[in-house]
């Protein structure tokens, strides 16, 4: 007898037991005798139904893989309010929220997570000013309560006086409110945001107002919330929810990945470049082009508010260490030869870092530097994280604008904000993960 057929009998107890809970807890609606798992998920962007991308839903997919493989009856309700979400939950209409939201009290997050941020999405340049004075006076929109929550918080500890204020309509709405100047200012979690800036690139999320905390799927009931672990533990795989918009985009010929030949096998027009200076470091070469497509998109004469150069961003002390100019910098073959020395001296210094975790320390001190790395290393032992894990050390390294945690003893190099590396090391698994499952 097949595993399922012994499995499915649980699993409609499980759900049963989740509907009794939820009526009975939340005094929602009468217990469905059908069994039916009614599901709760956000509508994705409609831009992706312009450029023939409907079809890639990461939280649809998984949620279908799901009920399919234990031939449930599954009911999707579609929303573009994540307090619509809660109120699904809440009121017992469901018993699954299918996306990343923050978990109430008396639900059991699974699945998947992911770290967020609330972030400002506005027009212009980053403004790296801390606290951002420019929001003095200024409207800042919201689109749901959490938000409200956190930007009145932002006020209290910042002193800065701006008004929020809620958007009334979508997330499609805001960001089209946004690029057409109809509004200034929108406060939006980052993961939410991203996928706009493939069709308003002339918009900016530099600017964080939170540390970075925990989403997730959730569930009205624990054991529906680890039946659904269990299934991701054993079917997750590598797959993303970058990887699956930039799937995506890379198949209808858009953004990032309009260089990208699946055919021919190629990702960038350096793609002999990288071939050879992997050979160079002992790297499969679609990690070293994802690198570069995150540093700079493939553009050999890109120079970074920093002073960043080139196809791997490189600063030009760097190039000087190394023996070159500034000038060679904008040259792909020298800018790449330059990148993989540096790459090299980080080997060596993460030698001791086990092998499946260190190119993730390497690509992490490639953007915040060694010592800013080292400290949260330092952070992580003190504090009985894993000093060889990469999940713990990012997040002690996202601390380190934190006072308690840039004046403790095992930091010595000060304030960092590491934000911006975490979401490099991210999108760049992403993006070679994606390299590797599209080019042979």
């Amino acid at each position: 007898m097949k595993a399922y057929a012994l499995l499915l009998p649980l699993v409609m107890m499980l759900l049963s037991a989740s509907c009794g809970r939820s009526d009975k807890a939340k005094g929602g609606a009468t217990p469905k005798d059908d069994l039916t798992l009614t599901v709760v998920t956000f509508a994705p962007p409609a831009f992706m139904n312009d450029i023939g991308a409907a079809g890639c839903d990461y939280h649809l997919d998984l949620l279908t893989g799901f009920a399919d493989e234990h031939h449930l009856p599954l009911k999707v309700v579609r929303t573009s309010s994540v307090d619509s979400i809660y109120h699904l939950l809440d009121n017992g209409v469901c018993q699954l929220a299918a996306y990343d939201i923050m978990p109430h009290a008396g639900y059991q997050a699974c699945g998947d997570s992911i770290f967020s941020s609330l972030v400002i999405v506005r027009h212009g340049t980053p403004d790296d000013a801390e606290p951002p004075t420019w929001l003095e006076g200024k409207t800042v929109h919201y689109l749901y309560e959490t938000q409200r929550k956190r930007l009145d918080a932002y006020r209290e500890e910042t002193g800065l006086d701006f008004k929020p204020t809620p958007f009334e309509g979508g997330m499609d709405d805001a960001f089209e409110a946004i690029s057409s100047g109809d509004i200034e200012m929108l406060a939006c979690h980052d993961f939410m945001a991203i996928p706009y800036l493939y069709i308003y690139p002339e918009l900016d999320i530099s600017t964080t107002l939170s540390f970075p905390f925990n989403m997730a799927w959730c569930a009205v009931d624990d054991s529906l919330a680890n039946l659904v672990d269990q299934w991701f533990g054993q079917k997750r795989g590598r797959a993303t929810r970058t990887e699956c918009l930039y799937a995506c985009i890379a198949n209808s010929g858009k953004s990032d990945f309009r260089l990208m030949d699946k055919r021919a096998g190629r990702v960038s027009p350096y793609d002999h470049l990288f071939k050879k200076y992997a050979k160079r470091i002992g790297w499969d070469w679609k990690l070293l082009a994802a690198l570069a497509h995150s540093e700079s998109n493939f553009d050999p004469e890109q120079v970074s508010p920093s002073g960043a150069i080139g196809l791997m961003q490189l600063m030009p002390i760097t190039a000087k260490a190394h023996g070159y100019r500034k000038e060679d910098l904008f040259k792909p073959e020298q800018n790449l030869h330059i990148a993989s020395l540096y790459i090299q001296t980080l080997q060596k210094y993460f030698s001791k870092i086990p092998a499946d975790e260190r190119f993730k320390f390497i690509l992490g001190a490639y953007n915040s530097g060694i010592g800013h790395i080292q400290d949260a290393i330092a952070l992580a032992r003190s504090h009985g994280g894993n000093p060889a894990s990469w999940d713990d050390v990012i997040k002690y390294l996202m601390l380190k604008n934190e006072e308690r945690y840039y004046n403790d003893p095992a930091c010595k190099h000060g304030s960092f904000n590491g934000n911006e590396t975490y979401r490099l090391v991210k999108k760049t698994l992403d993006t070679y993960y994606f390299y590797q499952s599209s080019i042979q």
